[in-house]
């Protein structure tokens, strides 16, 4: 079922190389699994979780759908680097 979001702020937790923020934009691939078909986007971010955080929001915004709770991958072009967001199972 689908939900909203509701403008709260999302903790992301991201598996890969050690984060380096930068002053400068980066451009990140940002794969979005198990919603209605696998989303991809590319976002300019200085980081991977700002990167994931705003595709998050652009992908809930545009299909009205919560897509933070779904796994991810954050790839930076132009290199090597992945993320993995990893989705604990939930306890209901």
């Amino acid at each position: 079922m689908a939900r909203r979001l509701s403008g709260q702020p999302v903790t992301l937790l991201l598996v890969g190389p050690r984060r380096r923020a930068t002053l400068l934009p980066r451009t990140y691939e940002v794969t979005i699994r198990q919603a209605p078909g696998t989303i991809k986007r590319v976002a300019l971010a200085r980081s991977p979780e700002e990167a994931l955080q705003r595709v998050q929001s652009a992908v809930g915004y545009e299909h009205q759908v919560d897509v933070t709770g779904m796994p991810a991958t954050v790839r930076r072009l132009g290199s090597d680097e992945t993320w993995e967001k990893p989705v604990t199972p939930s306890s209901s």
